[in-house]
């Protein structure tokens, strides 16, 4: 049965929900962990959809941490760059030993080829992110 391409956390039953998020982000993005998730969060939503060869999620996440792992050629995401553009809230961003706190209207660009972790220790985070196929942006910038 093929997986939607959202989740609303305010249709899932509360005793469900943190269950349901871990699940479903594992599923929408394979190898990414979720880690530290509050029993019930109150909110919570992802929603992708296609753009080209690339994809668009927008994301309102409750306190969370996350760890993405690639798994080789197997995991299509580890053959993607995202740039995440943070909405409201706050995000903190870690990867190959570098980090940063992403603000409203801040960006930052994540390589899906190595290990990363994210950090949401507010309320919330609204993010977007614009995942864009790894081939297509190394054609382009090269040294990125």
């Amino acid at each position: 049965m093929p997986l939607p391409s959202s989740l609303d956390l305010q249709v899932v039953d509360e005793p469900q929900r943190a269950l349901t998020w871990k699940r479903t982000a594992s599923a929408f993005f394979p190898g990414l962990s979720v880690h530290e998730l509050r029993a019930n969060p109150t909110r919570g939503s992802i929603c992708g959809t296609s753009l080209g060869t690339g994809q668009v999620w927008t994301i309102l996440s409750p306190p969370v941490q996350v760890s993405y792992r690639p798994r080789g050629r197997v995991d299509a995401s580890a053959e993607m760059f995202s740039v995440m553009l943070q909405l409201q809230g706050s995000t903190i961003a870690l990867q190959n030993g570098q980090s940063c706190r992403l603000r409203p209207r801040d960006l930052c660009l994540i390589d899906g080829y190595t290990p990363f972790e994210l950090e949401v220790a507010d309320d919330f985070s609204h993010l977007m992110f614009l995942r864009l196929p790894r081939s297509m942006v190394l054609s382009r910038h090269p040294y990125l």
